[in-house]
């Protein structure tokens, strides 16, 4: 038996005790090659500082830095003043002049004209600094500065009823976000520099910088109220030239005077944006101090504006379905959508197909005490869009011609085949 097993064994005694003697020369070795790692990158730690300028000259970087002869750093983008530097920091004298310049600018008068302008039809008048201009019509006046560097556009909305302290707020909010943030080019951003806001005391202050195409440029708007009537100054320049430029802005709003009775006859909220959706596929005019507010999925997408004292809201759906859309579908689609998004007692007065081609829903909610109008129509077979505005009762005779402007101007593109 011990023999037998003696033959089977496949590894004898003398191959064991090699096999054995091997592993611990390979242990040894591994251990050995160990330390002499960290002895190399201790080495390399110690060594690298002085060899610095010579790795970052061998590392493919475009274009390359920290290398001596490498040029200006042009490449970069322009540095920006950030509107929260710590003043006296050694950081902010890169971006703003010295004391004694700024105390140059202010010691300077600034001459008024003799007489002031006067709008067209009366709506407001205000004095402005000699040697500037005024390119005035029928809806708005531009103050030009002698060089064209810098402009103050003077507009007037009438808002039908004097706003409270909240609707106030969020006229100025409604019209900085229609306004400001939605320009005609692709490529643009809203940068909040300064905000002041006396709700109470119908006044405001919002400066930011616009970044469009390229291009910064500063703006300062001053928000007056006096009554139903609110008055707005855009102060368009540039970040070097904002102080001296906004020193004669104030000059003129401290002189600006209304006239109710003449700028009462404004339709209310008379200034639009036209408002396109991504797809192209509707366009309509919205007031451009009503607050706007979005809400997207996969299948729909709802862009609602609402009025300063919240009594109207204009809204805009876009509904896509995989599933083919037939007019008898649509048509019992909206009226679901009235009666579950809307108000449950919804009253149908009027169904008929407008000038425009949309069929148009005229309601009212008894339960709600508000009306709607509705106007929609099928793009294709799996595209939908609906239009509706509604206002509370007591407020139609403010918003009731701003409604049917609104409705006039709403464009669907696409043909329903």
């Amino acid at each position: 038996m011990d023999e037998e097993n003696q033959t089977a064994d496949p590894f004898p005694e003398t191959l064991k005790e090699s096999t054995s003697l091997h592993e611990k020369a390979k242990q040894n070795l591994r251990f050995g090659l160990r330390i002499a790692i960290g002895v190399l990158l201790i080495g390399a730690l110690i060594l690298l500082p002085r060899f610095q300028d010579r790795i970052y000259s061998l590392l493919p970087l475009i274009p390359p830095f920290g290398v001596e002869g490498s040029g200006s750093l042009d490449w970069l983008p322009e540095l920006k003043a950030s509107p929260t530097f710590t003043p006296n920091s050694g950081f902010d004298r890169l971006f703003t002049p010295t004391p004694a310049a700024t105390q140059t600018v202010q010691d300077q008068p600034i001459e008024m004209e003799e007489s002031p302008y006067i709008h067209p039809q009366g709506h407001f008048q205000f004095e402005y600094p000699a040697g500037w201009t005024v390119e005035g019509d029928d809806q708005e006046a531009t103050i030009l500065t002698p060089d064209r560097s810098g402009r103050i556009l003077i507009q007037v909305t009438d808002t039908g009823k004097p706003l409270d302290a909240d609707s106030f707020k969020s006229f100025v909010e409604g019209r900085e976000a229609n306004q400001f943030t939605q320009p005609d080019s692709t490529e643009s951003a809203y940068i909040p520099l300064e905000e002041s806001i006396d709700e109470s005391g119908g006044s405001a202050v919002v400066t930011k910088e616009l970044y469009r195409d390229g291009e910064f440029e500063v703006v300062r708007s001053r928000y007056l109220q006096d009554g139903e009537l609110i008055y707005t100054g855009d102060l368009w320049t540039r970040e070097d030239l904002l102080e001296s430029h906004a020193r004669a802005m104030d000059l003129i709003w401290d002189s600006i005077s209304g006239n109710s009775e003449e700028a009462g006859d404004l339709e209310a909220y008379h200034w639009v944006l036209r408002k396109e959706d991504p797809e192209k596929s509707y366009s309509v005019d919205v007031p451009i101090p009503w607050l706007p507010e979005q809400t997207r999925s996969r299948s729909s997408s709802i862009e609602s504006y609402h009025s300063p004292d919240q009594h109207g809201i204009i809204q805009l759906i876009r509904y896509t379905t995989e599933i083919d859309l037939s007019d008898a579908t649509v048509g019992n689609f909206v009226l679901q959508l009235l009666r579950d998004y809307y108000t449950r007692d919804v009253v149908i007065t009027a169904d008929q197909i407008v000038s425009n081609g949309n069929e148009q829903l005229t309601w009212y909610s008894p339960s709600g005490g508000y009306r709607g109008i509705t106007q929609f129509r099928r793009i294709g077979l799996h595209t939908l869009v609906i239009l509706t505005i509604i206002i509370d009762n007591d407020y139609l005779e403010i918003y009731q011609d701003l409604r049917d402007r609104t409705m006039d101007s709403f464009v669907i593109e696409g043909s329903t085949e």
